[in-house]
């Protein structure tokens, strides 16, 4: 058995050259591959009941164009914004780039591997949200 599921990812992006590039995923599938400025991006997926799930945003481009801001501004599942979720059960892992990190690093300066709740993207990494489903389940048990 199987729920259909409606994705809505709400970006912004700043850059001085070119936007930044993303590819977004849920599990395995791919379902965006591009560059991303202001825009909403839209899809669905049929998920597995009982299974574990994740939408992960792979963020590049940034070691192109350093002054690139990419920001996830909201989250729709099925019409839901699911922001606390965000907020509490996300995770951003950045890729630094090595001469910065190491200077960061020199400085004392512990740089996080998981940045729980990050919707800012300035370094290119992957976003990562665990649900499983049925995911009005999956909310249900979040709230309680």
């Amino acid at each position: 058995m199987t729920e259909d599921i409606n994705f809505k990812l709400y970006f912004s992006a700043e850059y001085a050259k070119e936007p930044p590039h993303i590819e977004v995923y849920v599990n395995d599938a791919k379902k965006f591959a591009g560059t991303v400025g202001n825009e909403i991006i839209s899809f669905n997926h049929n998920l597995i009941l009982g299974t574990n799930q994740s939408l992960r945003i792979v963020r590049s481009g940034n070691l192109i164009d350093p002054t690139q801001m990419l920001v996830l501004e909201q989250v729709d599942i099925d019409g839901i914004n699911i922001r606390n979720i965000v907020w509490s059960r996300s995770y951003y892992s950045p890729i630094y780039p090595k001469p910065w990190a190491t200077q960061q690093r020199e400085q004392g300066i512990e740089l996080e591997e998981n940045v729980i709740g990050e919707t800012w993207f300035g370094h290119d990494g992957t976003w990562t949200l665990d649900f499983s489903s049925p995911f009005y389940m999956y909310m249900f048990n979040w709230m309680k």
